[in-house]
């Protein structure tokens, strides 16, 4: 799961983009709406068991990453679509 890049937080990109990939493969047919369609990370009880600081590092890496448009074209809230 994503608490395996605890120590590495920005090595998850790699993990998160092959799975948008997927996602976008999938939705090709709609991708003028895209930007509507709303995505979300659901953390799995190894996440919930890091220290605090490391999960929040971790967590805010995942953040950035959905929020840039040029990395995940798709519709995403901060503070409510990743958090543990």
């Amino acid at each position: 799961g994503l608490s395996a890049y605890w120590q590495y937080p920005k090595s998850v990109k790699t993990v998160l983009n092959v799975l948008l990939e997927w996602v976008k493969s999938r939705l090709a047919h709609v991708k003028q709406w895209w930007g509507y369609y709303p995505i979300y990370l659901k953390a799995t009880a190894g996440l919930r068991e890091l220290p605090a600081e490391p999960r929040k590092k971790l967590i805010a890496v995942i953040r950035d990453f959905f929020l840039n448009n040029s990395t995940c074209p798709f519709y995403f809230e901060e503070f409510d679509a990743a958090r543990v």
